[in-house]
């Protein structure tokens, strides 16, 4: 009858590969830059600094349009966001009015521009699909 051979394992481990390297990060020996422990909670704090907060808007968002030409009920979809942005309160399904200067965005030439509402919009395409905005 046949029987497989059994192959050889080409890569041998070490007891501890790392003992003797430095972290890249604090330069101590014993541990690498991305098992650091100290680095680590230093990503961890960094991490919860940069979380978004629904109270702070400091968050740039940005879609760049080149040489396009449009029509003023033309829209632009980005897919892969959640946010949109219309420039019209009409066709809003719900809505919700918010205090002059609690939100903004800033546009292309440095102004900003207050957030009036937010708000669902309907946006049904010319096959017949609706989008929920």
């Amino acid at each position: 009858p046949y029987q497989p051979k059994s192959k050889p394992n080409p890569l041998k481990r070490k007891e501890n590969p790392n003992k003797d390297q430095a972290c890249h990060h604090f330069h101590v020996v014993g541990h690498w830059k991305r098992n650091c422990p100290l680095y680590l909670e230093e990503l961890r704090a960094n991490k919860k600094k940069s979380e978004p907060s629904a109270a702070v808007s400091g968050n740039l968002f940005a879609i760049e349009l080149f040489y396009l030409t449009y029509r003023l009920n033309s829209w632009v979809y980005d897919t892969g966001y959640g946010i949109h942005v219309c420039n019209t309160l009409r066709g809003f399904k719900e809505e919700r009015k918010l205090s002059y200067g609690v939100q903004y965005l800033q546009v292309g030439n440095g102004t900003q521009a207050t957030v009036e509402a937010i708000g669902m919009f309907d946006l049904v395409l010319p096959l017949g699909l609706v989008l929920k905005l």
